[in-house]
């Protein structure tokens, strides 16, 4: 190995055994331009995410086409999604959760940008491999994210001109963009330039930089209309000569583009763009219109009419943008599914019946479902990519919760085509029971005597041989007739069918037969045909994996020289693992890794179909000095290889880490208050700790783990917590003592509006109220606000001050894109906008400092804001830090420079105010709900107050 590169990857390897992020999973890189010329293909890291599953061939077959309507075969549609909570905390290989947004859909798509990016984490962002492999096993191609955001989200100009720095002719950043996503073996890159103080300089060398990645690669580009040629921040919502430089020529520059939703405002912006673009000879296919999904997970209200009728498909592209809101809005997974039926398979779930009203009709009504499967073998368990336990051969190997995206199994094309007259059994996905992985799908209702139920599962395209077998694996709770039904190419719509009838229940079957009759046919689709002699309600049949495969197949070899190539200790109990292997071949479906557990059994922890994973944390259980970890490669049939073994050593005898020290901070008291100090949360696996330091000004104040005092002195101090174990070790904790006057008032100096009287306070504080109501609040009246056309507006609002508190009530009935309680945000440093986060609807605030840098806090998008119940909402600016509460309880803070001085002077209430007027509806963040006792003080009031003012809203010194 070359020295530097050796030198550089013991550096790495630094960095990740001693940070913070032991026991985490190794995530994608997230980088700003700075950071991305620094990476290289031989960072330790980079082998994780790899992607390892190659971009499938796709099909159409018009003769199984379930919805005339969508009949366009030039028509495209793709998906601009969020596929995690955070870019910075996105496992490349696979997670530790069943709650995730796990895309299946697949089959309506042609493309998907793996959507990140922020000032915040990193603008520059590849997709994981995991991510990366569901789309290429269904014939997806997946783009990278080069996001430059609005200066007012932190956008920064330095950041672009760093990108189009150009180097004896070359551009470097381009350069380790294309290095990137070749190495990671995703398809391309999604540029959103969206920061203001742009010149025609700029959009010349952006062109530039497009036409070099294009010139040295066979990547995909897509380009976000934002940025005209001329440099300026223009969204056309249409093709025009200010957007189409960037598209004019595919070989030279971007392969398509994303219009802007500014497109629904214009009711000639589709007749211009085609107009436009067959002047030009460009494919209007090429153009994706967007399309909104919102918080609450409904899409956009689109003008149909301008893209389509029940006559004649749409004449250009569309794309979702966020819809995996529709994952983030729903209360549980089984509620997600449902409504993401809906979403792509129409409001009746049912491709062939959609219908097209003023509601978005379900993309299969506009595109026909594409199909991979066309190869032998052909196997699928129905395994959705997460699962809230792990099975093999229809028993447990793991009770955890998982997710992992790369083996999402080739799910049904049709979901859900059920026929029968009457209709009376319903598809779902089960995760309570699976055959392999941690899904199956669940046909139940009742069967009726003489009436038959059809499921159409799958469109195929797979060649019959005279070895060919069919075989199908199932668990029913009672006797029912089960049929396979086939047909086949240029006889499509006449089904053969193959009893597989099983007098046995609750427990899995698998029966096969033979194929060889049709050889030389192709397999056109599959269904399942369920009947029955006699009525029988409460039927159940789970279907676990479907296999179409030729008897000749070899068992698929083991991989060779598995082992343990590092490992570090998380805890004496735990460690950070990583392993490596030699694939037999290149035609797996991915690799199994188990440990022998205490029991002497095999215990599922991971699977990928690299070479390489990174498990967090092996634990070490029961004082065992090695642990045997076992791998199994699993063929594209499921065939199964040999288990290969290796060991983890521990060492004979556990190290003695150092004990987990728990301040329990942060205390708030006053003068004449005694406060507990309480350490009864610090820990240690290996003992116990023997000693307590309680240390404030370098001096100890207590050595017991719980103890009572109280302090006379006015401040903010640190205080120091220090445990010591038995042998020796230990660990501090910090928090801070914020020690007030016993005499304090919680009456607000600067604004209080209850409500009560509208007509008094604007005339006492100087505030427009427009198309406001009263309601009933949280004490006496509250304000009523409609999310349409009603806010409040202070016009004088300019508080000198850098250390202060808001705190309100607020109620919502809905959770409206950037929806606002109180705002003063209009860019200008010092503002401030304390709402909830654009369409991902939690608790956020931001803070734009006097030094321009803004601090983003929020609860967090799985953390919706609740609908329909009073929420008690504050932030605190102590001159240190920002906080942010709800409810009383702290969910977030950040260090801020102490100086929030702002010369914007109005005060937006249920709204974003601009320099003259609120804003347009789309972008004012108008409040849809009740707003109550809106307190702003000149002061920073400490926890305690806070959860005084949360117990007793309604002013009492």
């Amino acid at each position: 190995m070359d020295k530097l590169i050796f030198i550089k990857n013991l550096i790495l390897v630094i960095i990740i055994f001693c940070s913070s992020l032991f026991g985490q999973h190794i995530t994608a890189p997230y980088l700003f331009p700075e950071d991305i010329l620094k990476w290289s293909s031989d960072d330790i890291v980079s082998q994780y995410n790899v992607s390892s599953v190659p971009l499938a061939e796709r099909f159409t077959n018009p003769n199984t086409r379930v919805n005339p309507f969508a009949s366009n075969d030039e028509m495209k549609f793709m998906t601009i999604p969020t596929m995690s909570n955070s870019i910075s905390k996105s496992p490349a290989q696979y997670g530790d959760s069943f709650n995730i947004y796990a895309f299946s859909f697949w089959q309506y798509i042609d493309l998907i940008i793996y959507w990140g990016g922020s000032a915040a984490e990193g603008i520059i962002v590849p997709p994981t491999a995991e991510v990366t492999d569901a789309a290429h096993r269904n014939g997806v191609q997946i783009l990278g994210t080069l996001f430059f955001p609005p200066v007012h989200y932190g956008g920064d100009i330095k950041w672009l001109d760093q990108l189009l720095t150009k180097e004896n002719e070359k551009f470097p950043i381009a350069d380790k963009m294309i290095e990137m996503a070749e190495y990671f073996k995703f398809d391309g890159w999604f540029i959103n330039q969206e920061t203001h103080g742009t010149n025609p300089e700029h959009a010349e060398l952006m062109l530039e930089f497009i036409e070099y990645i294009k010139m040295n690669s066979n990547l995909y580009v897509m380009w976000y209309d934002a940025m005209t040629i001329d440099g300026k921040m223009e969204w056309q919502g249409q093709l025009t000569n200010k957007n189409y430089s960037y598209i004019s020529d595919e070989e030279s520059f971007a392969n398509s583009m994303f219009v802007d939703f500014r497109w629904k405002r214009n009711e000639n912006s589709i007749t211009n763009t085609l107009a436009f673009a067959n002047e030009h000879d460009y494919n209007p296919f090429d153009l994706y219109f967007g399309i909104e999904v919102h918080a609450n997970g409904e899409v956009d209200k689109v003008p149909y009419k301008w893209l389509f009728d029940k006559d004649n498909p749409s004449e250009v592209s569309l794309g979702f943008f966020n819809p995996d809101l529709i994952y983030s809005s729903s209360k549980n997974m089984e509620e997600f599914y449902n409504r993401e039926n809906k979403l792509w398979s129409g409001i009746n779930g049912d491709p062939s019946k959609t219908k097209l009203d003023n509601n978005w009709p379900g993309t299969a009504h506009l595109v026909e479902a594409k199909s991979v499967i066309t190869k032998l073998p052909f196997t699928t368990s129905f395994n959705t990519g997460h699962g809230k336990k792990f099975f093999v051969d229809g028993k447990v190997y793991s009770s955890k919760e998982w997710y992992n995206r790369s083996i999402q199994d080739i799910l049904p094309t049709w979901r859900w085509l059920i026929e029968g007259n009457p209709k009376t059994v319903s598809a779902q996905f089960n995760w309570s029971d699976s055959y392999i992985g941690g899904s199956s799908i669940e046909l139940s209702g009742k069967l009726l005597k003489d009436n038959q139920n059809e499921i159409k599962l799958y469109k195929t395209k797979l060649e019959i041989s005279e070895n060919t077998k069919f075989e199908l694996t199932f668990k029913q709770n009672q006797k029912v007739k089960i049929k396979v039904g086939l047909s086949f190419w240029k006889s499509e719509s006449q089904f053969k069918y193959f009893d597989i009838s099983d007098n046995r229940s609750n427990q899995w079957i698998t029966k096969s037969f033979s194929l060889e009759k049709f050889k030389d046919n192709k397999i056109a689709q599959i269904s399942i045909l369920l009947s029955s002699e006699s009525d029988i309600e409460d039927v159940s049949v789970n279907l676990g994996n479907v296999t179409i495969a030729d008897e000749t197949i070899k068992k698929i070899n083991s991989p060779k020289n598995f082992v343990v190539e590092k490992f570090i200790f998380n805890d004496a109990y735990s460690a950070r693992t990583f392993l490596k292997w030699e694939n037999s071949s290149n035609d797996i479906f991915t690799n199994h890794i188990f440990r022998l557990n205490e029991n002497k059994k095999l215990e599922y922890i991971a699977s990928t179909p690299n070479n390489v994973i990174h498990i967090p944390a092996i634990e070490r259980r029961n004082g065992e000095t090695k642990t045997k970890l076992f791998i199994q490669s699993i063929g594209k049939d499921f065939q199964k290889s040999e288990l290969v073994v290796t060991e983890l050593f521990w060492g004979n005898e556990p190290p003695n880490n150092p004990p987990n020290s728990k301040i329990n901070g942060p205390y708030f008291t006053s003068t004449k208050q005694k406060i507990v100090l309480d350490a009864s949360r610090s820990t240690d696996r290996e003992g116990k700790i023997t000693k307590y330091e309680w240390i404030l000004n370098d001096e100890v104040i207590g050595n017991s783990e719980k103890f009572e005092t109280s302090f006379s002195q006015i401040g903010t101090f640190d205080l120091i917590l220090k445990v010591t174990d038995e042998g020796n070790k230990f660990a501090y904790d910090t928090t801070y003592l914020c020690v007030q006057d016993a005499i304090v008032t919680l009456t607000p100096d600067i604004l209080y509006l209850d409500f009560e009287d509208l007509k008094h306070e604007s005339n006492e504080y100087n505030i427009i109220y427009k198309d406001c109501n009263q309601s009933e609040g949280i004490f006496g009246k509250a304000l009523l606000l409609d999310g349409n056309n009603s806010y409040g507006m202070k016009e004088d609002f300019k508080p000198e001050m850098s250390t202060f508190t808001i705190a309100l009530w607020a109620f919502a009935k809905s959770r409206p894109s950037w929806a606002s309680f109180v705002k003063n945000w209009a860019g200008a440093p010092g503002a401030f906008h304390l709402g909830l986060m654009n369409n991902d609807g939690d608790l956020e605030l931001q803070v734009s400092q006097s030094n321009g840098k803004v601090l983003f806090l929020r609860e967090g998008k799985e953390n919706k804001f609740p609908l329909k119940e009073w929420q008690f909402i504050s932030f605190v600016a102590n001159g240190e830090d920002i906080i942010l509460y709800r409810n009383g309880i702290e969910v977030d803070r950040e260090k801020y420079d102490g100086t929030l001085k702002t010369s914007f002077n109005k005060l937006g209430i249920g709204a974003k105010p601009s320099e003259f007027k609120i804003l347009p509806k789309n972008t004012a963040g108008l409040w849809d709900g009740m707003l109550d006792e809106i307190k702003i003080y000149s002061r920073a009031l400490n926890a305690s107050e806070i959860k005084k003012l949360h117990s007793k809203s309604k002013i009492q010194d």
